[in-house]
């Protein structure tokens, strides 16, 4: 250890130089000298010397590490010396260490005990200072209760008393009044007047002194409840109760024949404080209010001197203004005195506007009426002119809300069905439009009918302008219903736009012209210049004066809703402006085809210079000079001039030229080339010929060739034919078929002089004017609804409504046939629709039979995107005015499979339903689109003896038992199929069938079914391609695949993990389960209606999902509930296949499924292979099962002992019958 200790350098160590001393300090190390790096756990000594040695010497690097060593060994000394002499300290003092724990154990001992003593003298302290506490509190309740009862009786003496001194009818005051005037010594008539007022006002005191007293007492009665003496006090307070309402009705009664402010202002208080305002307002009514009002509102038998009618309330409303005026302001005022805490009457809505709502429905209630739409809105307006005056008389704004709020003024505001009026107006508007545009010709205004400021020449067009104007009449608008005339109005726009464009377009095809396309077949140019300058009028006035009207109407609304008007207006216009380019285009479609006749011509100038000898022309054909001359005979016509703007001419002479000059070049070009390869031919010939009689090939006859001859006299007809176009104003170079012309005929030195023609030429624009398209396509639009949901653009969603509307074609317009059909008249029929034969046959067959308009629907429950393509085409070719389809999947999915799922409901063992829930939700649909058409009936192509009859039918029965319901199949002739198709090629209706279709197939999400053919015989086996959502057992995979479902409260939620929206689950399922073949059925199943019939039925996904649900609920369902749901699924099963979906035993049905499911939550584990479903595993946290109870092993819970009394008991019956039969 000496050795450890010693620090001083040993005699053998060099002594320290003058370096040493005045050098950089001991522990300094040069900057490339790092000690921290030793320290390192990847340092390696090799590669660090490596790195030094490149800059710093051997020597140098030996000598700093011989230092830092020899530092280290300092410190490491160090180290040590400090730890011994620790050691040292702590040996000395640990000395007799167990001794004075010893010496410390015993006055611990005793502390503690001295402690644990004081602890439960405090504990015994605290427990009585509680007690005592307790008993104080529940002395004070006892106090409390006391001084209540006290005072409830105090209370109750006190009001029972001041009842007594009041006279009990306003005769007894009289009395009261006469004897205190005896007895004064002043009984002038003044003096008489102020002890009666006196006396009534005292009354009205006591009175309200009396209610505040009741107020206490109801307040004692709320916080003394169940307590004996109260409720023998309870006859006492409800006969002082009784007498104190007595006593303030009369008091309140005489205060209102007399007008005296004061003792109504008391009353009022009274009446406030006891919380009986409506007894208030009731008294008003009846005793004021109402022996007027039934003066006022009666029954006129005449009309008066105006003509104006029985139910007329103008004349009434001014009367009863006047009786408000003058006989119920001041208690109006009374009641709405500031800080009177009188606010919560309401005289206004439940005295005098709820008089007023039951006279005019007792007495008048025609005036409700919207069948005579004039008087309906003149009624609709006198009233909320008579509404405005009543909330004159509420002092704020929380007031006038709260009167609008009233349950009376809601009703009152209930009875005026804005809703139909609008609707009888939009069949008067729309109808007279719908008539002046199904004419079959063009009918022009006389001038003695000219009414329109505007100088509109169609009658169509002026029908539009005043149907447009009648939208916003003051005698036909409704304010509250300004955004329904803002749609029709465009509605009204679009309609002429498609009247306009889809006769153009059945002009162009060539087609039987549609009803109201009639006149574009036979129509004229002339006649499109009207429509044009018709459309430029309309267009000019939508967007200026009309707008500005509408805008003017409307100007008391918000800034943006103002905007949103005007966009669409605006787009109205531009809806308009559309068709200007399909008129210009067929005016010069109408003066092409009258300029080409003079092209046959054309051919002749072959038979001309063919074999002839005729010398190289000079002159231009004669034709040429007819070419343009229907273009220059329109344009300079009075029709054009007059009624066409520089704009639209100057398109309608472009567009014409260069058509024409495209057809002349097109006759041209093939009549070259034929003459060239003629001549090709025929030199062929000439050579050969010429070879095989020895004479010299390079002899010929001519020194221009026939096809020569050709091409100069077609040069010379379009430099004539330039001139004539230069002439119209318009430069040759600038159209591109008239230069390709020019290079086809014209001889190699003239080739780029086209340019050179002399003529004037007047600069023409190259482009029409261009419109702004709408955001929305015509392809996206199915009718009049919209069936993509992901349309984009900056526009608010209000807009893009209006864009569809605009988009639209008009058919929403059509309005009632006035013809009705072979078996009578429906207004507007709403068809399930699916394309297939039935269904398109259906459609003309309605329209011939029922004279009706027919709207066709199609629902898509997951049938796939092929079923729906091109059913619009199909639906509009057979004779349907429009195509509504809707995305019913998820709640197909969600509403109506997944209950039917949670309820285990299987049809006769086997069938899963696919059918029969799929008819209610387009049942359902249907119901809801008819409402939204406004369609009187619904109709399907249901068999007479299928079950989806009844299905369709009861639906509608349940939803809607006004619509009728039409089953051509019940109907019709037509036996079958072959029918059918005759049928629809005898109306040219495009079928989708043939004859040699064989199954007949429904799809939905669920499942696909197949029936008829060969599967109508039960011994046949369906044949291996027939199946379409799965694939044959056999050709599955070889390797199974586990999925796991996630369940919660009996419905399905997850897919291996993944939480999935219903229809999505379903989907992934089928694909998953059609993979391996699952959920095949082939079944012989009873139908509704008696007879039995032979089904294939493909449920992939549902068949997964029911061995899944089944199977958790074998773990959180007990044996009761199990047997109990198992027996009411066959009867869910059987209700919802008849068609039953929304009979209450169902619903019913379905609330007790989903509350004994509540707990049925967790997973289950399925293996898939080759057609099979097998459960692998199932876990929920609410699970029954019991591994610790169920196992062989023992358990605390269940003893098998037990079981011995359980068997006797449960086996008693059994027993004591075979006792009976052993004795007998």
């Amino acid at each position: 250890m000496s050795d450890l200790v010693a620090t001083s350098p040993s005699p053998s160590s060099a002594p320290r130089s003058a370096t040493d001393f005045f050098s950089d300090p001991y522990d300094s190390h040069p900057l490339w000298f790092k000690p921290s790096l030793f320290l390192s756990p990847n340092f390696d000594s090799e590669s660090y010397i490596s790195e030094l040695r490149t800059f710093v010497p051997f020597d140098t690097l030996r000598s700093e590490l011989r230092s830092h060593l020899a530092s280290l060994n300092r410190e490491l000394v160090d180290l040590i010396n400090r730890d011994y002499a620790d050691f040292v300290n702590l040996s000395t003092k640990l000395v007799d260490i167990d001794a004075a724990v010893v010496r410390m154990r015993a006055p611990l001992l005793e502390l503690r005990e001295k402690i644990t003593g004081f602890r439960g003298s405090v504990e015994a302290a605290l427990f009585a200072l509680r007690n005592g506490l307790q008993q104080r509190s529940d002395a004070a309740a006892a106090r409390e209760v006391l001084e209540l009862l006290l005072d409830t009786f105090h209370v109750v003496s006190k009001v029972e008393k001041l009842i007594k001194v009041l006279p009990s009818t306003p005769s007894d005051w009289q009395n009261e009044d006469a004897n205190s005037m005896g007895r004064s010594s002043m009984n002038d008539e003044n003096s008489t007047q102020q002890d009666g007022t006196t006396m009534r006002e005292t009354q009205s005191m006591l009175l309200e002194r009396i209610a505040s007293e009741m107020n206490r007492l109801k307040f004692y009665m709320a916080h003394a409840q169940n307590l004996p003496f109260i409720e023998n006090m309870e006859k006492r307070i409800q006969s002082a109760s009784v007498l104190l309402d007595a006593s303030l009705g009369h008091c309140f009664i005489d205060g209102l024949n007399n007008s005296d402010t004061s003792v109504l202002y008391n009353c009022l208080r009274a009446y406030a404080a006891i919380d009986n305002t409506n007894a208030a307002e009731e008294i008003f009514r009846t005793t004021i209010v109402a022996p007027f009002i039934q003066k006022i509102i009666t029954h006129e038998t005449t009309t008066n001197a105006a003509g104006t009618s029985e139910d007329e309330l103008e004349n009434d409303y001014k009367q009863i203004k006047h009786f408000i005026a003058k006989d119920c302001k001041m208690l109006l005022e009374i009641s709405s005195t500031d800080k009177s805490g009188l606010h919560v009457f309401d005289f206004l809505a439940n005295s005098i506007l709820k008089e007023v709502l039951w006279a005019i429905q007792k007495v008048k209630p025609g005036a409700f009426s919207p069948g005579r739409p004039t008087e309906f809105l003149k009624n609709y307006k006198a009233s909320l002119d008579f509404l405005a005056y009543l909330e004159g008389y509420c002092p704020s704004r929380s007031a006038v809300t709260k009167f609008r709020a009233e349950a009376i003024c809601v009703e009152f505001m209930k009875q005026w069905n804005v809703g139909v009026y609008f609707s009888l107006r939009f069949q008067e508007i729309a109808g007279a439009l719908d008539s002046a545009l199904t004419s079959p010709s063009l009918v022009f205004i006389q001038d003695s009918d000219k009414e329109s400021s505007l100088n509109l020449i169609l009658r169509q067009s002026d029908t539009l302008l005043e149907c447009l104007r009648s939208c916003w009449k003051e005698d036909v608008l409704v304010f509250s219903a300004a955004d329904k005339f803002l749609r029709l109005t465009l509605q009204l726009l679009s309609r002429y736009s498609f009247w306009v464009s889809s006769a153009l377009n059945n002009r162009k095809s060539n087609a039987s012209p549609s009803p109201g396309c009639e006149w574009a077949v036979s129509a004229t140019a002339e006649d499109f210049v009207y429509v044009i300058h018709d459309v430029n009028c309309l267009v000019s006035e939508v967007c200026g004066d009309y707008l500005g009207h509408i805008s003017q109407y409307l100007s008391s609304s918000s800034t943006e809703v103002l905007d949103v008007v005007r966009i669409s207006i605006e787009q109205g216009g531009v809806s308009l402006e559309k068709v200007l380019p399909l008129l210009t285009k067929t005016i010069i479609d109408v003066i092409v085809d009258k300029s080409v006749e003079d092209l046959r011509q054309l051919r002749g100038i072959t038979a001309t210079f063919r074999m002839t000898n005729k010398p190289l022309p000079v002159r231009h054909s004669p034709y040429v000079v007819g070419l343009l001359r229907p273009v220059k005979a329109f344009l300079e016509g009075d029709k054009a001039r007059n009624y066409l703007t520089q704009k639209t001419k100057e398109e309608l002479l472009h567009g014409s030229v260069s058509e024409i000059t495209r057809r002349y070049y097109e006759l041209a070009a093939d009549v070259v080339s034929v003459a060239r390869k003629t001549q090709s031919s025929l030199q062929k010939l000439r050579q050969n010929a010429q070879r095989r009689g020895g004479a010299a090939s390079g002899v010929s006859d001519q020194n221009v060739s026939e096809t020569d001859k050709m091409c100069m006299q077609l040069f010379l007809d379009i430099q004539e034919y330039g001139r004539n176009v230069s002439a119209l104003g318009l430069k040759p170079a600038d159209i591109p078929e008239y230069c390709s012309f020019w290079q086809c005929v014209a001889p190699a030195d003239r080739q780029n002089t086209i340019s050179s023609l002399k003529c004037q030429n007047v600069a023409v624009p190259k482009t029409t004017s261009q419109f702004q398209e709408l955001s929305l396509k015509r392809s996206q639009l199915v009718g009049n609804a919209v069936v993509t949901g992901h349309v984009t653009g900056s526009r608010s969603c209000k807009n893009q409504a209006i864009r569809a509307v605009l988009s639209g074609d008009g058919t929403a317009l059509t309005t009632d046939s006035k013809e009705a059909g072979l078996r009578g008249k429906l207004k507007k029929v709403v068809l399930a629709y699916s394309g297939g034969l039935d269904t398109s046959v259906i459609v003309p067959w309605l329209k011939e039979n029922y004279g009706c308009e027919v709207v066709c629907f199609t629902a898509d429950v997951g049938q796939g995107i092929k079923e729906l393509e091109g059913l619009e085409q199909k639906a509009k070719a057979s004779g349907a005015s429009q195509l509504v389809v809707k995305d019913l999947t998820e709640e197909f999915v969600k509403d109506f499979i997944f209950p039917c799922l949670r309820a285990g409901a299987i049809y006769e063992r086997k069938y899963l339903l696919g059918t029969s829930m799929a008819r209610p939700v387009i049942a359902k649909a249907m119901v809801d689109v008819a409402a939204e058409v406004g369609a009187d009936a619904v109709a399907h192509g249901c068999t007479g003896k299928g079950n989806d009859q009844v299905r369709f039918e009861l639906t509608f029965f349940s939803l809607n038992p006004e619509l009728k319901v039409v089953a051509p199949w019940r109907e019709w002739e037509i036996q079958g199929r072959e029918d059918a198709i005759e049928y629809a090629k005898k109306h040219n209706v495009p079928v989708p069938v043939t004859k040699k279709s064989i199954y007949s197939r429904d799809r939905n999400l669920w499942h696909l079914s197949h029936e008829g053919d060969l599967l109508e015989d039960p011994a046949n086996e369906p044949k291996k391609d027939m199946y379409m959502m799965s694939v044959d057992p056999e050709d599955a995979p070889d390797q199974p695949e586990y999925i796991e479902i996630g369940i919660e409260s009996g419905l399905p939620v997850a897919l291996n993990g993944k939480a999935l929206s219903p229809a999505t689950l379903l989907a992934e399922l089928n694909t998953i389960g059609g993979k391996h073949g699952i959920g095949r059925i082939d079944m012989v199943e009873n139908r509704l209606v008696g007879m039995k019939s032979r089904g294939v039925y493909e449920t992939p996904g549902g068949t997964i999902l029911f061995a899944a649900v089944q199977e958790l609920e074998s773990l959180t369902l007990d044996r009761e509930s199990i047997q109990v749901k198992d027996t009411l699924a066959l009867k869910y099963a059987e209700m919802v296949y008849a068609g039953r979906w929304f009979d209450p035993l169902r619903e019913s049905m379905d609330a007790f499924m989903e509350k004994i499911t509540e707990t049925t939550t967790g997973s289950v584990t399925l293996k898939l292979y080759k057609g099979s479903v097998s459960v692998t595993g199932r876990q929920s946290p609410n699970s029954l099962y019991r591994q610790d109870i169920s196992s062989f092993e023992g358990s605390e819970i269940y003893n098998q002992a037990d079981a011995a009394g359980f068997i006797r008991l449960y086996g008693l019956p059994m027993k004591i019958r075979a006792m009976l039969k052993k004795i007998s």
